[in-house]
């Protein structure tokens, strides 16, 4: 009768050690995991952008810079998907410049891998876009219905974000953004926001 209580304690404490570790890893992972993503929001989320950029028409590129504030969850590894963007710079939120390498990936695109400090909050990333990016839908002004003017819309479904800003690009993650876009002169760039009328 002693053996049977003395196994009967141990499977106890087993599954009760078995339980702990599912509650500990579902504490951890707040995000779900993605396959279509490289990145790794349990590890480091953005939770803020800010996006400040150019549009220019000629070339069929947005240039310019995009600000993260950052969720530190665990570890110095921000991860970021892109496809066909070129990195220009990365920094911390003081200037001071990051360590980042450019992991290559699949027909889904690429990972930016970059290195934080342990206090690193805001991560900016200078870059430009590729000309055939394909989140970037650009018409020529013959081609509108006024046929004066050029046009520029974007389409960010399913996983083509990340062709126009270095995100990370999986629906489980929620952020706010607010953004700048420099347009030519007599254009107006609007965007899912409250936009200015001037």
């Amino acid at each position: 009768m002693r053996v049977i209580l003395g196994l009967l304690a141990i499977l106890m404490v087993g599954c009760a050690s078995n339980n702990e570790t599912t509650n500990t890893k579902k504490e951890m992972s707040k995000y779900a995991e993605d396959s279509h993503s490289y990145s790794m929001p349990n590890e480091v989320a953005v939770k803020h952008l800010t996006l400040d950029l150019n549009v220019d028409f000629e070339n069929r590129i947005l240039e310019g810079k995009a600000l993260y504030n950052l969720e530190r969850n665990q570890g110095n590894n921000f991860i970021l998907d892109l496809d066909g963007i070129e990195i220009a710079s990365v920094t911390d939120g003081a200037g001071q410049e990051l360590e980042y390498k450019i992991v290559a990936g699949n027909e889904m695109g690429d990972a930016l891998h970059i290195s934080l400090q342990d206090n690193t909050k805001e991560v900016s990333v200078s870059y430009k876009t590729s000309s055939n990016a394909s989140a970037l839908l650009w018409l020529n002004p013959e081609q509108t219905l006024g046929k004066t003017d050029p046009f520029l819309f974007t389409q960010g479904q399913a996983i083509l974000t990340r062709s126009w800003i270095p995100i990370q690009d999986t629906p489980s993650l929620r952020i706010t953004y607010d953004a700048k876009i420099t347009v030519p002169e007599g254009l107006l760039a609007i965007m899912s926001a409250t936009n200015p009328q001037d």
